[in-house]
């Protein structure tokens, strides 16, 4: 009986190791995303945030600076993400046994583990931010 199981559900199982596989690479896809648009904006940024830190703005402003544009990067691409996935929901129905594709806790979780996904990939650039020092920047100019 057991034989007979795995083989009916062998095509689900690839189906759903497939799925996570290109789910795992989306997610870090968008990390990678958020995390090069925010380093590349405190590259061309470097002679403002030498200005800035000249004129006397903590290290923390200056991260906050690039954390919140991060993350304003996310705000504005979760909502257009959920509207994407909920109009093709239909899509996944009876893909995945015992999920209902309009899962509150399923969204919700997803929702917040992109966020926190998205917080971290702008701290690590905002972070190298916050450590350049303005004398050394001012001199650079562009």
């Amino acid at each position: 009986m057991g034989d007979v199981v795995r083989r009916a559900t062998n095509p689900w199982r690839l189906i759903t190791v497939l799925f996570t596989i290109l789910g795992g690479l989306a997610l870090g896809l968008s990390a990678v995303g958020v995390y090069g648009l925010v380093a590349y904006s405190v590259v061309e940024r470097r002679p403002e945030i030498g200005i800035r830190l000249a004129v006397g703005a903590s290290p923390g402003q200056i991260a906050t600076l690039f954390v919140r544009e991060g993350m304003t990067l996310a705000l504005v691409g979760l909502p257009l993400g959920a509207v994407v996935a909920l109009a093709l929901r239909g899509l996944a129905d009876g893909i995945v046994f015992g999920v209902a594709p309009t899962d509150p806790t399923t969204w919700l979780l997803t929702v917040l583990l992109l966020a926190l996904l998205a917080l971290l990939a702008s701290y690590l650039p905002a972070r190298a931010a916050q450590r350049l020092s303005p004398g050394i920047l001012l001199r650079q100019g562009d």
